[in-house]
């Protein structure tokens, strides 16, 4: 009989506060993105907001040509008030992180669906789309890990052993001639015989 054992997995999770500012006005709270990771190191997003869909909706309205800024921390990003309308308020965040340091690193905001915009036109006419009841938003998140720094104390330690060495002669090599040159011979071998066997072949042909 087999047993398996479960072991938990360890996951760590931490929040990011949101804040929106539309046009010309201050910033207020928008939500949070939560940031989970698993054992492997893989983490996962997900967006929940504060806000009430149609007073924002009505805040877009009464500014179409302004920006629609989010800011996270010490990171923001801006969109157009008109985009977001015309994408049903539908946000995708892109998000850069140190997941070793719970930090964030960058935060861009796109109206989900809608990159490639050309020269903005925006009015009541363009504005098509059913609301929804609560806000959506999914979430994309790049890790960066810091690479490993170098052993500084060992490499000058190395360049030092290897300097006394120059100078005081290095030390003794104990090894036979065979052991240290193996690696020449070796292929010289190889090249004799091959070619006495070409020459032999030769010989039998003449």
């Amino acid at each position: 009989m087999i047993f398996l054992i479960l072991l938990p997995l360890a996951v760590t999770s931490w929040t990011v506060p949101l804040e929106l500012a539309i046009g010309a006005a201050n910033f207020h709270d928008f939500g949070s993105i939560s940031i989970d990771s698993d054992s492997e190191g893989n983490f996962t997003g997900f967006f929940k907001s504060s806000l009430n869909p149609s007073q924002l909706q009505k805040s877009l309205h009464q500014n179409l040509a302004g920006q629609y800024k989010i800011k996270g921390g010490s990171v923001s990003s801006s969109s157009s008030a008109c985009l977001m309308l015309k994408s049903g308020l539908k946000h995708e965040f892109h998000l850069t992180i140190d997941g070793l340091k719970q930090k964030i690193l960058s935060l861009t905001v796109f109206p989900q669906g809608l990159y490639d915009v050309g020269e903005l036109h925006c009015d009541e006419t363009d504005i098509k789309h059913n609301f929804p009841s609560k806000l959506q938003g999914s979430v994309i998140i790049t890790c960066v890990k810091d690479l490993p720094s170098p052993d500084v104390t060992t490499y000058l330690q190395r360049m030092e052993d290897e300097k006394r060495a120059r100078q005081h002669g290095a030390a003794q090599d104990n090894r036979s001639f065979l052991a240290k040159y193996w690696m020449y011979i070796v292929p010289a071998v190889i090249f004799l015989l091959i070619t006495n066997a070409v020459g032999t072949d030769q010989q039998a042909e003449g």
